[in-house]
């Protein structure tokens, strides 16, 4: 028998190919209906449009509104301060209200919040989305921790309540909101108010590596493979970790403290796997690194890590499945997917093809391929 967090959140993905692909037409469709009633329509069909197929295929460049969004996010961030105490979330959703007017019109939905990419290609991006896109997040978060504890269909291992450690980045980055909507069925720790209130990034690996020290459970992780990769070589190598890192900084009080570390860790505790110390019931691995990576987790958790491919604009388009954790396959629940081929062919998404465009429903972005938004 399902348990009752599988049949809420991942009865979706036991239906037919075909069935999904339907259901991810119908979005597609209503979505498309309130776009074209839009300023953003206007602006790239200034003739008036009444397919989907007759967009153009755009990028991040063809949303000016996005660009003069994210320069006045740039000049609030310097001129209002955080208040004491306040947590990112509530800091950005305070500041950005206050801009949010310029986006009526602009929009399918009521704005909700902001996003920042991480800046991969050279500069970060700012994404606006509305209520629709939140709670799409609250939802399409669920079975990614579900499929990523489970072994086979159905039986995840992990309950409400159990622990995540909270190795995101912060508020306004995508892995921020999702720490936040975790929190919402899950015991994140340590918390994202606590951690939002520290600046220093190394004080923050710290903090979480104290806790796991302390001997407090964990039941699932999330993170970029190369720092979990460093997490683990702490707690089973900790002498080659701190060595490697000390020669690689030139002369300085840095590499004075890290040399400390060094000689400190001679005589430290050493685990022979890190699930010693950390038995977790599910791992999620996002980023580029993670085939390098992937024999090495393997080895030192006992479990097989869950991949996943997730964007700021259109939360996770592509993730593993309980029996197949590290292939990716596409999220019909939450993206509507189109393949670009070499050509420049756009063909749908059950057409065998080379090459790959995303076509988010977000609130503003249409028919915009993936490379624009991938940093």
């Amino acid at each position: 028998m399902h348990s009752e967090l599988w049949t809420k959140y991942c009865s979706f993905f036991e239906k037919s190919f075909s069935e999904q692909v339907d259901h991810d037409e119908k979005k597609l469709k209503e979505h498309f209906e309130k776009w074209k009633k839009t300023k953003m329509a206007e602006d790239l069909c200034p003739e008036g449009v009444d397919k989907f197929e007759d967009i153009p295929l755009t990028t991040y460049d063809d949303y000016p509104i996005l660009h003069k969004f994210g320069e006045e996010m740039e000049k609030v961030e310097k001129t209002v301060p955080r208040r004491k105490g306040e947590s990112l979330w509530d800091y950005y959703q305070r500041i950005s209200r206050k801009i949010a007017p310029m986006l009526e019109g602009w929009m399918t939905d009521e704005y909700a919040l902001c996003l920042k990419t991480s800046g991969g290609s050279g500069k970060s991006k700012w994404l606006v989305h509305g209520k629709t896109y939140l709670e799409n997040s609250r939802v399409a978060i669920m079975p990614l921790v579900l499929f990523a504890c489970s072994d086979e269909w159905g039986k995840p291992k992990i309950r409400e309540g159990d622990t995540v450690l909270n190795m995101f980045a912060p508020f306004p980055y995508g892995s921020g909101m999702s720490a936040k909507l975790l929190e919402e069925s899950f015991n994140v720790v340590p918390s994202v108010r606590v951690l939002d209130q520290v600046t220093d990034m190394r004080r923050k690996i710290a903090l979480v590596l104290k806790y796991v020290e302390d001997g407090g459970p964990v039941d699932f992780m999330v993170g970029v493979p190369s720092t979990i990769k460093m997490v683990c070589e702490y707690f089973t190598n900790p002498q080659q970790l701190w060595k490697d890192r000390y020669e690689s900084l030139p002369f300085g009080i840095a590499k004075i403290a890290l040399y400390v570390k060094y000689v400190q860790s001679k005589s430290g505790k050493k685990y022979d796997k890190t699930r010693d110390v950390l038995p977790i019931k599910g791992l999620m691995v996002t980023g580029w690194d993670g085939t390098i990576h992937l024999d090495y987790l393997r080895a030192q958790f006992d479990v097989e890590p869950f991949n996943l491919y997730a964007i700021s604009d259109s939360c996770v388009p592509f993730m593993g499945r309980p029996h197949r954790k590290f292939d990716l396959f596409p999220n019909l629940s939450d993206v509507y997917l189109e393949f670009l081929t070499t050509k420049g062919e756009i063909k749908k998404i059950y057409e065998s093809s080379h090459g790959l465009s995303i076509i988010p429903r977000g609130p503003c972005f249409i028919a915009l391929s993936i490379i624009s938004l991938s940093g």
